[in-house]
């Protein structure tokens, strides 16, 4: 997809905003967001935090610090070891930590099969094993949740 502004180069980010209480979404390239967001956006954050150059290269992929700048992308699951020192300061400033604290997939699918496993045995009228399903999975979300 090419940039909206300029028409010229592929869009990497797209920017979500509010315009008279209408969503609007806008594809932009990495070089018309610096220009275009309002705000000290992602893509900024990156130019600012690594107005160096790295000699480093994952040994994996090949990406270089410049490739992860200029797209905005991580070239793989190596990059993060490569890279760790500057990706961490970027990750930190921009959720504010760097140390994942939502849902795993596990838990996720530990819930929703508990939540069919409930809704089988309020069918079958089995409603002891219901309440104990039902406070294993009131357990589990308040866990994931706070």
């Amino acid at each position: 997809m090419l940039c909206e502004k300029c028409k010229k180069n592929q869009a990497n980010i797209i920017y979500t905003h509010l315009v008279n209480g209408v969503l609007s979404k806008t594809a932009l390239c990495n070089d018309c967001a610096k220009d275009e967001l309002p705000f000290n956006s992602e893509i900024n954050l990156f130019s600012k935090t690594f107005n160096k150059k790295s000699a480093d290269v994952c040994t994996l992929c090949g990406s270089t610090l410049n490739d992860i700048i200029h797209t905005g992308k991580i070239g793989c699951a190596k990059c993060y070891e490569v890279f760790q020192n500057e990706l961490d300061q970027i990750i930190k400033s921009i959720h504010g930590n760097v140390t994942h604290t939502g849902r795993t997939p596990g838990e996720i699918g530990k819930i929703n099969s508990l939540k069919k496993q409930l809704k089988e045995a309020v069918s079958l009228q089995e409603f002891e094993k219901a309440a104990v399903l039902r406070d294993e999975i009131n357990r589990l979300e308040a866990d994931n949740n706070g």
